[in-house]
């Protein structure tokens, strides 16, 4: 395991690689991960989102990379936002919450309460219509790579 003093920033990315554009969080960590930042970790959480909170500790800053449903805003757009600003919308890990396990949300408010969420947390989403498993990806891999420029620009100014 990467130690998290060394990789202050985290890149945590969600997705299901058989639910169309669902796959665009492991897409992206896939592309960043072919050429490492300096203290940056990147990390496929893939359907496991309730990892995140194992990672937090120690760090400046949290980049989410997800798909999100955002009802009236064109699909295969790309968002840029603080995690906690008024109006996020709805990433596929929001739903996936039980007795077992915390949302990506849950695990935030979780860290928060209990001293460990990161100064800085941010989200990069692909506007989807849906995340189906089985469905086709309409936009996912053709946003890849403007995606890994985001955040290689983010890092940068963090």
């Amino acid at each position: 395991m990467t130690t998290p003093a060394l990789h202050p920033i985290l890149i945590a990315a969600c997705g299901n690689t058989l639910a169309g554009d669902d796959a665009f969080g492991p897409l992206v960590a896939r592309e960043l991960a072919q050429k490492p930042l300096p203290g940056v970790e990147v990390i496929d959480l893939g359907m496991r989102p309730a990892g995140l909170i194992d990672h937090l500790t120690a760090r400046r800053a949290v980049i989410l990379v997800d798909a999100a449903l955002c009802p009236g805003a064109a699909p295969g757009g790309l968002l840029d936002m603080d995690f906690f600003a008024s109006g996020r919308p709805t990433l596929c890990a929001d739903r996936i919450t039980s007795t077992h396990a915390l949302s990506l949300a849950g695990q935030l408010e979780l860290a928060r309460a209990l001293g460990m969420l990161p100064p800085i947390v941010r989200l990069v989403a692909l506007v989807v219509e849906s995340m189906q498993v089985g469905a086709p990806g309409n936009w996912a891999s053709q946003r890849v790579s403007e995606a890994a420029a985001l955040i290689e620009r983010r890092v940068r100014n963090l």
